[in-house]
């Protein structure tokens, strides 16, 4: 299988998401929103990475968890909510991520305030 990662804008997304990942073919393919940030971006990437190791391993499809995101597109954060099929998945991955940022010495604050910045005007 191969794997490909793209940093995309915002628009180029299927909905509005920082990490997008999906099955094409003969390929898992991660789209990451541009952040203007390439460590940040590359943070995002973790967190998909992770998240998608441990749903493919646990039987989650990628189809339930896009079906849950547009259900609710309303959540800052559809995967911390409670019924979402992906949840803890979502939050180990969140925690490595943030494992990651305290490692590399990034105010997680920081961090999610610049994430936010890339939904402003959207």
């Amino acid at each position: 299988m191969k794997i490909i990662t793209e940093i995309v804008p915002l628009e180029s997304q299927r909905y509005e998401t920082l990490g997008d990942y999906f099955l094409e073919e003969d390929r898992l393919e991660f789209k990451i929103t541009d952040t203007g940030n390439d460590t940040y971006n590359k943070l995002i990437l973790i967190h998909e990475l992770v998240e998608e190791l441990m749903t493919s391993y646990r039987g989650i499809t990628e189809g339930e968890i896009l079906k849950w995101d547009l259900q609710h597109k309303e959540s800052e954060d559809p995967g911390r909510e409670e019924g979402a099929p992906y949840r803890q998945e979502h939050l180990f991955a969140e925690m490595v991520e943030r494992m990651i940022c305290h490692q590399l010495e990034i105010s997680w604050d920081e961090y999610e305030k610049h994430l936010n910045k890339v939904f402003d005007g959207h």
